[in-house]
């Protein structure tokens, strides 16, 4: 066993780069073209490039030496298309972008300032639904085949939507047309929205454990080989919003990655780390006997739920972080999340009125009051620093809204310290994800491996596992350890040797090198 690779400290942490000169000889971004560490920006709060307050693709752009700096490969843009609701998921329009966020050409010059810092684009398809404005339910050639129907009703998901008809050959054809129309823009994959309600008229909360959605399945599959005969590296990942994988599982036949909610539930909920590299194997092999080649979507925190920095203690985070940028798959980071933005919703929405905010009918080109915040408090603008001219103002962070939908849960909101002050305090949560990214990207077991082992440890408030990698000529084993609570846990002889101690203190991860 060779001595310590990287000891990495909650509190601050250096590395070591391998030096592997068959790692340099090979190109791996190439050979595992899709795997990638994504960052998911909710594009209305990002960055703001004209002044109006509202976050923008040129906004974006502007931004792209930021997130390379912070190492990402990948980012995902929430809707981008003309919608009702100042989130997107009500789409009135796909093959044109929301004014407020720009124009086609805008998307296409992000695309390719975006590929020159070897980031990719991904957008966010919502194929379940469509505003209940669309042209296509307007149009009454194609309303009632184009729609679905429910003793005579027509079925929603959400407010203002209708349900699409995924069952008709012609609306599967008009949407994979749409993805077409984005790969010769040069998007490099796409996120489905909602895929557990492609077809409405089964069980609202129905148990495909046993039974996949085999019509889930065979819609994803149409659309997946359509856009791989445009482009045989497209990336498919797909929300199934469930706590258990075994509901999700199966849509990796169609699918390269899924978000994985059952182990979002064990990272964010108390108590709940007990025993997870013994599942996390189980899981992965489960996965794997789907699709040999899936790659996990692990993630902390997304724009449906509840940021985790609301409710967890800085050191908590940068070990939760670690345990998720370790883990084999592509990664996925919330915007805000590596400077611990926080965010809550709750069921009972608080009245607000923000220009540029209330719901856009894009009929008559105005917009509508809307009844009350909700989920927006997920979603507040990134906290850019004071002065910056691409602050978004769409729901001001000075607003006593935010303070008060805290308070409903017993919590205070602060704010965390800008990114400038994060960069320069080497240890910041800021600091600890860009270096935890580096060490991803300069360890092939790290990010391509496809081996994941359980590491035998007594003590199961310890999160430790072996990664490898064993292919092109390259062999490389990594131990993880995490220590994930407040408390000292001694672990074995073997990580003695290895790093120098057998003690895991609170709030501490280290990396050693097997071979």
């Amino acid at each position: 066993m060779k001595k310590l690779l990287v000891l990495l400290l909650i509190l601050g942490f250096g590395f070591v780069k391998p030096n592997h000169k068959e790692i340099e000889a090979v190109n791996l971004e190439e050979v595992h073209y899709n795997t990638d560490i994504y960052y998911q920006i909710f594009v209305r709060s990002f960055a703001d490039s004209n002044g109006d307050g509202i976050g923008d693709l040129n906004g974006i752009t502007e931004k792209l030496d930021y997130l390379e700096y912070l190492g990402v490969t990948g980012i995902w843009l929430t809707p981008i298309n003309v919608a009702k609701g100042y989130h997107g998921y009500d789409v009135y329009d796909y093959y044109n972008i929301q004014k407020e966020y720009g124009t086609i050409e805008d998307l296409k010059n992000l695309i390719e300032e975006a590929d020159k810092r070897g980031i990719k684009v991904i957008l966010d398809m919502v194929f379940n639904h469509t505003v209940d404005k669309h042209p296509w339910f307007y149009n009454k050639e194609t309303r009632n085949d184009y729609y679905v129907f429910n003793n005579s009703k027509y079925v929603d998901t959400f407010a203002f939507t209708r349900d699409l008809n995924l069952r008709n050959e012609d609306v599967v054809n008009e949407l994979i047309n749409v993805i077409h129309f984005y790969q010769d823009l040069g998007v490099r994959g796409f996120r489905f929205d909602a895929v557990k309600h492609y077809f409405k008229d089964k069980p609202k909360y129905p148990n495909y454990s046993n039974n996949p959605d085999k019509e889930g399945l065979d819609f994803l599959r149409k659309i997946r080989n359509a856009a791989l005969e445009k482009d045989p590296n497209v990336y498919f990942v797909s929300e199934y919003f469930q706590g258990y994988y075994p509901d999700y599982q199966a849509f990796y036949e169609v699918n390269d990655s899924m978000f994985n909610f059952d182990l979002y539930y064990k990272l964010t909920e108390p108590n709940r780390l007990g025993g997870l590299s013994n599942y996390l194997e189980t899981m992965y092999n489960s996965f794997k006997s789907i699709n040999p080649n899936y790659l996990d979507a692990p993630f902390l925190t997304n724009h449906d739920v509840d940021r985790i920095a609301s409710f967890r203690s800085e050191k908590e985070l940068k070990a939760l972080s670690s345990i998720i940028l370790t883990l084999p798959g592509n990664p996925f980071i919330y915007y805000g999340e590596e400077i611990g933005m926080k965010g809550i919703s709750n069921k009972t929405p608080i009245a607000v009125s923000v220009q540029g905010y209330n719901y856009y009918d894009p009929v008559n080109e105005i917009y509508a009051e809307n009844e009350g915040a909700y989920d927006e408090f997920l979603r507040l603008p990134f906290l850019w620093d004071k002065g910056d001219p691409s602050l978004t103002t769409w729901f001001p962070m000075d607003s006593p809204r935010i303070n008060e939908m805290f308070e409903r849960v017993g919590l205070t909101y602060e704010e965390p310290i800008s990114v400038s002050n994060q960069a320069i305090d080497k240890n910041s949560l800021f600091n600890h994800y860009r270096n935890l990214i580096k060490l991803r990207k300069e360890n092939p077991a790290l990010m391509y491996g496809d081996k994941f082992t359980a590491y035998n440890i007594s003590n199961d408030k310890i999160v430790a596992f072996i990664r490898e990698y064993n292919q092109n000529g390259i062999n490389q084993r990594v131990l993880v350890i995490i220590n994930a609570s407040n408390t000292t846990y001694d672990v074995t002889e073997q990580t003695k040797d290895l790093f120098g101690t057998k003690e895991v203190a609170p709030y501490e991860i280290y990396v050693g090198l097997l071979n």
